[in-house]
């Protein structure tokens, strides 16, 4: 009886081991696939930075634009007046 529980315990323990090795594989490959989710984030967290400082510059170009026109039209009505003098 003692051989047969030892056989049983024996078996029991190598099916523990494999389990532990199978776990330790699904671990090393989810903090795989942990890294490369990290390294997408920061990617894409990049990727929002430079499109939000594009935004940025576009809006500041925009401004800059509507106040040289305004100039502009200004000079050109202050032309046209010196013209008609």
């Amino acid at each position: 009886m003692d051989q047969e529980l030892s056989l049983q315990l024996d078996e029991k323990i190598a099916i523990l081991q494999e389990t532990i090795l199978q776990i330790k594989e699904e671990n090393m490959m989810l903090r795989s696939s942990l890294d490369i989710l990290q390294k997408e984030k920061e990617i894409l967290l990049n990727a929002l930075k430079d499109f939000t400082e594009m935004e940025l510059t576009m809006d500041e170009t925009r401004t800059r634009n509507i106040q040289l026109e305004s100039q502009l039209a200004s000079l050109i009505s202050a032309v046209e007046g010196l013209k008609s003098n």
